[in-house]
């Protein structure tokens, strides 16, 4: 009889330990999601835009949403060294021009020319946008 309940309680103890281990190694794998085929210049903590929410106080925060936030919600993976998303359409990168100081004489036809790069690839393509600010601070402005 003893020895049943020992082999019994080994067993369950195994099974438990696999069952540690999986969840380690998924919890692991997705906390540390990284994209080895981003396209050179773009980081997954690059900003992408920031949001603005009211807690139920009415006080406003505003939380910066990244690179890899964005590909996260996209549920974007590495397939054949391109990121593809869910559907597996390959995904696309646009940075915004337009965080000038003094904008040059030419500003309206670049944000037009711009409005069209990014009209065409949106046609094609799962586009991320990413804020002409892309420095250790999130944008100032809200997009």
């Amino acid at each position: 009889m003893s020895r049943s309940l020992v082999f019994g309680s080994s067993r369950g103890f195994f099974v438990f330990c696999v069952a540690i281990f999986a969840t380690a190694t998924l919890s692991v794998s997705v906390r540390s999601q990284t994209y080895g085929c981003l396209p050179t210049g773009v980081k997954a903590d690059d900003f992408v835009r920031v949001v603005a929410s009211s807690s139920r106080s009415g006080r406003v925060t505003m939380k910066t949403i990244t690179v890899r936030d964005s590909l996260k919600s996209m549920t974007a993976r590495c397939s054949k060294h391109k990121l593809v998303d869910r559907r597996k359409r390959e995904i696309k990168f646009f940075r915004i021009e337009g965080c000038w100081g003094n904008p040059p004489a030419d500003y309206l036809e670049i944000q037009a020319r711009q409005q069209q790069e990014l009209a065409s690839l949106k046609k094609k393509y799962p586009v991320i946008e990413i804020s002409c600010n892309a420095g250790d601070q999130p944008p100032l402005s809200i997009l």
